[in-house]
């Protein structure tokens, strides 16, 4: 068995800390965690989740990826990007591909471990207008894709 902690020191200079990026494709995820958060000011609440995938795939460089985690959010406040109705369509798809119904629970709690399949696609670099946060390209859920 090898040991990486004896040789860290080796090569740890040019270490690369970019996380690879899942290649767009279909997908079958699993719902590792999800939950409701809200941010400081009490002005937004969206449902967070961690999609675990559970398929062999490749990173954009046609490398394998052993495991890869998507953290993804549905925003559940209306404002300018989102009205009610958009709240609810991404609700619907979401409980499409995951539970292939719509059966709502409020705790969020029974859709833990639930596997869906997903479309995903490469979301660019890009900076919140607002506060200047860059944000670095990324894989992403593009259409949850119903049972």
């Amino acid at each position: 068995m090898s040991n990486v902690f004896d040789n860290l020191a080796e090569g740890l200079d040019d270490q690369s800390t970019d996380e690879p990026i899942l290649a767009g494709g279909l997908y079958t995820f699993k719902i590792f965690s999800i939950e409701l958060k809200e941010n400081e000011d009490q002005t937004f609440q969206w449902i967070s989740l961690s999609l675990q995938l559970q398929d062999e795939a490749e990173d954009l460089d046609g490398n394998p990826l052993n495991g890869c985690f998507l953290n993804e959010m549905i925003g559940l406040t209306v404002n300018e990007y989102n009205s009610e109705e958009d709240i609810r369509r991404e609700v619907a798809k979401f409980l499409d591909c995951f539970q292939g119904g719509r059966d709502w629970d409020e705790s969020l709690e029974s859709y833990k471990g639930m596997e869906g399949v997903c479309k995903t696609k490469v979301k660019k670099e890009r900076t919140n207008k607002k506060t200047g946060d860059v944000y670095p390209e990324q894989a992403a859920v593009s259409v949850y894709m119903p049972k």
